[in-house]
């Protein structure tokens, strides 16, 4: 199972979002993030599954990474967040190629492996 969270669906996790999101790697292409900063990260980070947040099509991202994304949190025990930017793809094929990077799946015990879930209150 992982989590796609609607990174839209409260008003100030994409501003603080931004703001807390540095450049650390561009190979591969890997940026932190402040979990003490960041409501969104401080909410979904240290999962024990994949968590994916999706800002929708936003033009900063067509601008940087030529089309929609959605960030992957890799979490580290010290507060910071680490995240990867992974293309924006249907739900069909974020589970084709789950399975193609080795993401567990639910698929096989007949379950579909996606969460639409919103961030909690």
């Amino acid at each position: 199972m992982v989590w796609v969270v609607d990174g839209l669906g409260r008003k100030r996790d994409l501003p603080s979002f931004d703001k807390t999101r540095h450049l650390i790697c561009r190979e591969p292409l890997m940026y932190s993030g402040d979990q003490t900063e960041c409501a969104l990260l401080r909410d979904w980070g240290g999962r024990l599954v994949d968590v994916f947040l999706d800002f929708g099509s936003r033009e900063e991202d067509l601008s940087s990474f030529g089309g929609p994304i959605m960030w992957h949190l890799h979490p580290n025990s010290e507060g910071l967040v680490i995240l990867t930017p992974v293309p924006r793809i249907s739900s069909k094929g974020f589970t084709k190629r789950r399975r193609s990077i080795g993401f567990a799946s639910n698929a096989t015990r007949g379950r579909h492996p996606l969460c639409w879930w919103h961030p909690p209150f």
